[in-house]
């Protein structure tokens, strides 16, 4: 047992004299064979070896699990650090299953333990997943539909995280445990079927093996393997495929835009590459499954404007180029109220307009003006810096203001005086709803005489009767680019 997990470990890590590791220790046969075997290994190469006992208080045996643990680390001379936390309460304030909030505060302490072993070198976690745990996983993952990544079950290593036991059988352990007369305890909660996994450890694999194949695990294993290998060729393909039909929104962090390009990828890259971006927005992969990538994927055959609701607060919008994902807001109703709100968090509530002088926009840039006087001289010749405009400044009848867009916004589109609604405008000019709130406006009461970075108003157009001009120049900051 020790020779062979010893010859698994060094095909995983390379560890030397001065390194160290971090096990996460139960008191289950598992853990307590990790600890063993690693104490052996670790004695030969000169690594240190500190445990890590994490009490989640779910049962009443759990203290005597601890006890168990601290005992048997100073009988072998091991450092053991022990921690105990209130599972349920921590997994009833966020929210998540109590098999979640065990995970994340078992890590949690492995971290701290490495984190102050930190001058200690190469430093890894290790944790005692076997061979049937990576098959109850791949089975897992298997029925909630996450492709091949899930189906290549439990990584061997990742990061500072390593996992020695993934070469041998649960019963192999127990099996050289009892020949070495060493006992574990035992953890009655693995003994019911309250949790999918125990579910399929009690139930499914056990009729694989008996009634299938005999080396049902041991074949899947494999199958993981090469699963493994396959999936990180494909990696370099998802890669190339992302930086083509995916962007993030510059001016929205966390929003991607995914074009219509991706349409054209093999169905398995799209199918990836919008698996991926809902992870990256989401900032988690769990239970992130086939179901919502082929709704996803549907939306682009669907019209402009139409949006579907997904998990973790994601919203996704049909737009002219294709799909816009982002977090949406809890209120994410389409009022004024919201536009009102989006404006305020962007700095941009409705600013008087500072006639021949300067009006900044925080986080945006500088509007400048100055008044022209024409007097008996003709203005023939006219900006052509897309952000300096030239206004008819008798033609203005309120204080001219910055601000976002309103309900009842309109602008003159013709030499005829006809008018448009600005959310036509801005419609039929294509710009994602979610652009449209933080458009900067010039606006003249409802008038916009300028949408920024796009027209003006036909409105305002100076004429050979015009005798003073209002210059609005805006610099340094649309979309983050200076302007000339």
């Amino acid at each position: 047992m020790v020779s062979k997990i010893q010859k698994y470990l060094e095909e995983i890590c390379s560890l030397k004299s001065g390194d160290a590791i971090v096990a996460g220790i139960s008191g289950g046969a598992d853990s307590v064979c990790l600890l063993c075997v690693l104490r052996e290994i670790c004695a030969q190469t000169g690594v240190a070896l500190h445990a890590v006992h994490v009490n989640h208080n779910l049962r009443a045996e759990a203290a005597d699990d601890q006890q168990y643990v601290e005992e048997l680390c100073n009988k072998w001379n091991i450092p053991c650090d022990s921690y105990s936390y209130d599972v349920e309460g921590y997994a009833a304030d966020h929210k998540i299953s109590t098999e979640e909030a065990g995970r994340r505060l078992r890590y949690e302490a492995f971290y701290e333990v490495k984190d102050r072993l930190a001058e200690s070198g190469n430093i890894k976690i290790a944790v005692a997943h076997t061979m049937d745990d990576n098959a109850e996983t791949m089975l897992l993952n298997l029925f909630r539909g996450t492709g091949i990544r899930g189906l290549r079950g439990i990584p061997v290593s990742r990061e500072d995280i390593i996992r020695p036991l993934l070469c041998v059988r649960r019963s192999e352990i127990e099996a050289w445990l009892k020949t070495q007369g060493i006992e574990w305890r035992n953890d009655c909660s693995n003994d019911t079927d309250d949790y999918t996994r125990n579910k399929i450890r009690h139930k499914i694999l056990p009729v694989a093996e008996a009634e299938i194949n005999e080396n049902a695990v041991l074949h899947m294993n494999h199958t993981a393997k090469q699963l493994a290998l396959a999936e990180d060729y494909l990696a370099g393909s998802v890669a190339e495929a992302w930086d083509t039909c995916v962007r993030p929104l510059r001016k929205e962090p966390g929003c991607l835009i995914l074009d219509v390009p991706v349409l054209a990828l093999h169905p398995y890259l799209r199918r990836c590459i919008l698996l991926r971006a809902m992870q990256e927005t989401a900032k988690t992969a769990k239970d992130i499954s086939a179901v919502h990538v082929e709704a996803l994927e549907g939306l682009f055959g669907l019209q402009c404007g139409k949006e579907l609701h997904l998990a973790y607060s994601m919203r996704a919008e049909r737009t002219y180029d294709g799909v816009m994902l982002r977090k949406r807001p809890d209120d994410a109703k389409r009022s004024r109220q919201c536009r009102q709100a989006a404006a305020e968090d962007a700095g941009i509530e409705t600013i008087d307009l500072k006639i021949s002088g300067s009006t900044e926009i925080p986080g945006y840039g500088i509007f400048e003006t100055r008044v022209l006087h024409s007097g008996k001289r003709k203005f023939c010749e006219f900006p052509k810096d897309r952000y300096t405009k030239w206004f008819d400044y008798d033609k203005i009848k309120n204080t001219v203001c910055l601000r976002t867009r309103r309900a009842e916004d309109y602008l003159v589109i013709d030499a005829d005086d006809n008018t448009q609604k600005l959310k036509s405008y801005l419609i039929n000019q294509k710009i994602p709803s979610g652009e449209r709130e933080k458009l900067i406006l010039v606006a003249d009461g409802k008038h916009i005489m300028w949408i920024v970075g796009y027209r003006c108003s036909q409105g305002y157009y100076i004429s050979e009767s015009t005798e003073n001009i209002l210059e609005v120049r805006y610099r340094n900051g649309f979309d983050g680019k200076p302007v000339s």
